[in-house]
């Protein structure tokens, strides 16, 4: 089940996951996504930015709703779904966040470090 916080950014992962599979370009491509039923749909994980060569929580700068990789586990793109009322300063602070990381770990049965 979905909670409420998530919900379209669970909905959206699912759907462009379902969509770039239909197109056979994109097929080899990943896309994980936070929020959605991690059960039936194992792409759902937390997405975690960082700073380094491997990500820990000491130098974690962001979590982030959408990664689209290729098949080199190179990401194609990053996308921040807000879902609930922040201030333009918390937004921007997310944003600038993302913008310094320079690797994104997305964790499942084995962890993906996407540069």
């Amino acid at each position: 089940m979905i909670s409420k916080h998530g919900k379209w950014t669970g909905e959206f992962g699912l759907w462009l996951t379902n969509y770039l599979n239909t197109i056979s370009c994109y097929r080899k491509h990943s896309v994980f996504y936070d929020h959605g039923n991690k059960q039936e749909h194992p792409n759902v994980v937390a997405i975690k930015g960082f700073i380094g060569n491997h990500v820990t929580n000491a130098n974690r700068l962001a979590d982030v709703d959408v990664l689209v990789a290729n098949d080199k586990q190179e990401i194609i793109v990053l996308i921040e779904i807000e879902e609930s009322n922040i201030t333009p300063k918390t937004l921007l602070g997310d944003v600038f966040a993302s913008l310094m990381c320079n690797g994104y770990a997305a964790p499942q049965k084995l962890d993906h470090e996407l540069r």
